[in-house]
């Protein structure tokens, strides 16, 4: 484990545009953004896992376990594109995923685009299909905090 360090950018434009959006859960983990600081940081080779530490006096959310994956990226130098997984442990932020679909990670990530997602029916339960949109889905946001983001009810 390296030592509490400070997101850098891209990782901060990331978990922003995560957790945007009107919904308590939201709200609380904005809170708690302001004081995260990245414990550790794991390169992957196509991504990395930044592991996040709230400050001691935040407020949890509720429902305490979920995961935010509505977003899709393209970096700059990578012909294609990736995406980001938020978790929430506990009531708190506590890991970012970050990944490209086919590119090694590069040594310092900077954006060209991000998007939000949403799901497409496609009537098979283990195939997902997205289509980028440009406003948040708010209503896939509320499944995925409640753990029910399956694709296939459209």
């Amino acid at each position: 484990m390296t030592s509490p360090a400070s997101l850098t950018p891209f990782e901060r434009t990331i978990l922003h545009r995560l957790l945007d959006g009107d919904h308590p859960a939201l709200d609380v983990l904005r809170g708690q953004l302001s004081k995260v600081v990245v414990a550790d940081r794991e390169e992957t080779g196509v991504g990395a896992f930044v592991f996040l530490k709230p400050g001691r006096a935040a407020a949890r959310c509720a429902p305490p376990r979920f995961v935010l994956s509505d977003i899709v990226y393209q970096l700059e130098g990578c012909l294609n594109g990736g995406t980001a997984a938020l978790f929430v442990e506990n009531g708190e932020l506590d890991s970012l995923e970050l990944y490209t679909w086919t590119d090694p990670w590069p040594d310092d990530p900077h954006l060209s685009s991000v998007d939000y997602v949403r799901l497409l029916p496609t009537g098979n339960l283990d195939v997902q299909r997205i289509e980028k949109v440009a406003e948040r889905d708010m209503e896939l946001v509320k499944r995925q905090i409640l753990g029910r983001a399956h694709g296939g009810s459209g």
